[in-house]
């Protein structure tokens, strides 16, 4: 089955709205079992292409880059179904996808039997968490995705190397972060499920929901990042919000597979 593109922006806002009239099916404490299983297995990918670590790609200013590092935290799942309800994944819930790491890339979900149109979800971790020191499980700083206290999280890494590329060793490293405003890159994705705005699901089943993340996109977008101009930021601020804009319309849901 085909779907549908990132949708993000004012269509965020609207999303938001609808949710809040919205019927929750899933408490915040996690406790609510669903009757099928979903897998959602982040794909990484380079304009459709398979990203291959270590191999030469392209980006839309025609610069060439490899990429080592591909790594991004999701939490606050949603999925909206067409009779108004809301299967609402735990809040304490966060996944760090680890594109070099298969074991981290699918998130596995038991929602109640619904037909669903929608699929929702942060990229990165809330304020809340930003602030609450040293944690465990996907939080824990040795997975190398905190910086400090005062600056929080990485919500998403992409490291590398460009031939035109003017830091040492002529690597590329984007560590993205920021939970403060005016600087708080934590963005929310919304994909549509499917053309005919609904996707049914049988109870007892296993299904797959294929989503790619396009590494392309870190650098087009709405913003051009160029590697020669600038091949590393770490720090929050305007280039990252930047840069987390342009990321944040990297997802496509692609292909549903169901396994009865």
């Amino acid at each position: 089955m085909r779907l549908f593109r990132t949708y993000t922006g004012c269509f965020v806002l609207a999303a938001c709205m609808l949710c809040a009239c919205q019927k929750e099916l899933h408490s915040d404490t996690g406790t609510q079992e669903g009757n099928f299983r979903l897998n959602i297995r982040f794909d990484p990918v380079v304009d459709g292409r398979p990203l291959a670590f270590d191999a030469t790609n392209t980006n839309f200013s025609g610069e060439p880059y490899t990429v080592k590092t591909f790594k991004f935290y999701i939490s606050q799942i949603d999925l909206s179904a067409t009779d108004g309800s809301v299967y609402r994944v735990n809040r304490n819930n966060y996944y760090l996808i680890n594109e070099a790491d298969l074991s981290s890339t699918t998130i596995s979900l038991t929602p109640p039997t619904r037909s669903y149109s929608q699929l929702s979800f942060a990229i990165g971790v809330d304020s809340a968490r930003n602030v609450s020191g040293a944690q465990t499980g996907a939080l824990d700083p040795a997975n190398g995705m905190f910086w400090t206290w005062n600056s929080g999280y990485i919500m998403a890494k992409l490291e590398g190397s460009s031939p035109l590329s003017g830091a040492p060793d002529n690597r590329i490293e984007y560590h993205i972060g920021g939970f403060k405003e005016p600087y708080n890159v934590l963005r929310r994705v919304v994909l549509p499920l499917s053309s005919t705005g609904a996707v049914s699901f049988q109870s007892g089943s296993t299904n797959t929901l294929a989503v790619s993340a396009n590494v392309n996109a870190w650098f087009h977008e709405p913003y051009e990042l160029r590697i020669a101009k600038t091949p590393v930021w770490m720090t929050p601020g305007d280039t990252a919000l930047r840069i987390a804009q342009n990321y944040s319309r990297m997802f496509t849901a692609t292909t549903l597979t169901r396994n009865p």
